[in-house]
């Protein structure tokens, strides 16, 4: 969906009007795992993610049960980035 695109309501796409930089300072709102979810969006927001200044991770996240970190772990996380 392109920037002049509407949405199926007929209401406009706004959020893809605005700048890199602003998109970029409202990803550093959010935790980590959901900037970088934002790549699914289109390819404009492809590599957005990366320029977030800090990264908010949380190791429950990417731990197996009982706490243990595994190479399985480390493949959920590697797939979210």
């Amino acid at each position: 969906m392109d920037s002049k695109s509407k949405r199926p309501d007929g209401a406009e796409d706004r959020i893809s009007q605005l700048p890199d930089d602003i998109l970029v300072h409202i990803l550093s709102y959010i935790p980590t795992v959901y900037s970088v979810r934002t790549t699914v969006l289109s390819k404009r927001w492809n590599n957005l993610w990366t320029f977030v200044p800090t990264l908010d991770l949380d190791q429950q996240d990417y731990s197996e049960e009982h706490g243990h970190r595994t190479r399985n772990s480390f493949d959920k996380f590697a797939k979210v980035c």
